[in-house]
Parts: C-alpha cells; sequence; structure tokens
C-alpha cells in the first residue's frame, strides 16, 4: 500500500505557534521532508510530511495539539523545469483531482505529495499507468 499519513495540526495563527510544532516533532525523533500552512483569519492548518508519522502524531496529542492524520498520495517527480507540470497532467489525464498539494525536493528527484478525491481508485488509477506512489521509507 502507498497512501501514506501526512499529520495535520490545528492550530491558532500566533507567533511561535510553527516553532512549537516543530520543535515538539523533532523532539520526538520525527524528521519533517516537507509541509505547508493553510492559513485562516484566527487559526492555521500546518501538514507535515515526516519520516515517522506515528511518533510525530502522538506527541502533538500529548502536547495537546489538535492533530489528525491525512491520506495522501506521493510521486516522484522530475527536478527541472517542468517536471510539476508533467506530473499534474498525468494525473489530470488519469481523472484524478488534486485537492491540495505541496512538493520538496529529495537527492535526484522531487516529490509531489498529494491529497486527492479518492486515494484509493487515484492509486489503482497511478499504477495502471505505470506511475509507482512512494511509500515512506522512498521519501527519505
Amino acid at each position: 500500500m502507498s497512501v501514506l499519513r501526512q499529520v495535520s495540526v490545528m492550530v491558532e495563527n500566533r507567533t511561535g505557534k510553527l516553532a512549537d510544532i516543530t520543535g515538539t516533532v523533532g523532539d520526538a525523533g520525527a524528521n519533517i521532508l516537507g509541509f505547508s500552512i493553510a492559513e485562516g483569519e484566527n487559526f492555521g492548518i500546518i501538514r507535515l510530511m515526516v519520516d515517522r508519522p506515528e511518533q510525530a502524531h502522538e506527541a502533538l496529542k500529548n502536547k495537546g495539539h489538535t492533530v489528525s492524520y491525512t491520506e495522501v498520495l506521493a510521486i516522484r517527480m522530475e527536478d527541472r523545469p517542468g517536471g510539476l507540470h508533467e506530473a499534474a497532467s498525468s494525473c489530470g489525464r488519469l481523472g484524478i483531482n488534486i485537492v491540495y498539494a505541496y512538493a520538496f525536493r529529495n537527492p535526484g528527484h522531487a516529490v509531489l505529495v498529494m491529497k486527492v478525491d479518492n486515494a484509493a481508485e487515484a492509486l489503482r488509477s497511478l499504477r495502471a499507468a505505470g506511475i509507482e506512489p512512494l511509500d515512506h521509507s522512498s521519501l527519505v
């Protein structure tokens, strides 16, 4: 299975909250591979792709944060101009709706992390097209 667990944290939009979250995750021994922040007027959602989602989730929960898992897919993309376009175009051709996404670089390639409408169906479509979604061990 290559459906990944992203850690999502709801936080107040206040000075120092990102440092609190990242410190907690680091102290738990989890490495943050990529992240995004979606803002609201008084709150935000910090989405984290980490190498040890269970440890990060537990540490954040124990510290009183509102934290959840979100199922996402990650695919390798070329780390060059047009790489993101090719990945997004492939998903579009396969009928995969990307609800939100973020990307990060790994040695030798880039990674596109996607929240999609139906992770299981998107996983089947990607594999049928010869695109193997990444698992957690492939991210590090």
